[in-house]
């Protein structure tokens, strides 16, 4: 009914969707291969990792704001000594956490603890990389990583581009049906 234009469009999303998810469900099976090879090992806590999250409960504790609650649960756990070394999969659940903290909260942070923050989300994503390496699963590790990362960039993407379509669109709807008063404001809006 939508002829050989509507055909394309739909064929065009359905490329682009099966690259944002393709490249996240490929991403997903790599991390399964990797947990299933070294999911128990343990990760020795690296010097850069200790500081980095030593250094941003310290900056929260002398009133620096925004310490975020994956980070405090962190140094609750490793620092816990009647708990074990940490096992790989609690680690890489706790690098996926702070890896994925909103803009919200980094806008909330005090320009300190942000810092601290990308400096230990670095250090866990090294030290998986390390064991993922010991394991003999380092390049599947790797792979992952940039999957994962490429479809999350992508969804940003598409995130942004739909929110300005969604700005857009009662302009757009405007312009096609004629209406100078639309134009007048669509030029009026831009900065």
């Amino acid at each position: 009914m939508g002829g050989p234009a509507t055909e394309a469009g739909a064929a065009g999303a359905a490329k682009a969707g099966s690259k944002i998810f393709g490249d996240a469900e490929q991403a997903g099976q790599l991390f399964d291969k990797v947990r299933d090879a070294i999911g128990g090992n343990r990760i020795p806590i690296s010097d850069e990792i200790s500081e980095a999250a030593m250094r941003a409960a310290e900056l929260s504790e002398r009133g620096a704001k925004g310490l975020p609650r994956v980070i405090s649960r962190f140094v609750q756990r490793v620092t816990d000594p009647a708990k074990p070394d940490i096992a790989w999969n609690e680690f890489r659940d706790f690098m996926s956490n702070v890896s994925r903290l909103s803009q919200n909260e980094y806008n909330s942070m005090a320009p300190q603890m942000a810092a601290q923050v990308g400096r230990l989300a670095t250090a866990m994503r090294q030290a998986a990389s390390a064991a993922a390496k010991a394991g003999g699963v380092g390049d599947q590790f790797e792979q992952a990583m940039q999957l994962y990362s490429r479809s999350k960039a992508t969804q940003q993407l598409w995130a942004d581009g739909l929110a300005f379509a969604k700005k857009a669109a009662p302009y757009a709807v405007g312009v096609g049906a004629g209406g100078r008063f639309a134009i007048s404001h669509l030029l009026d809006s831009i900065p």
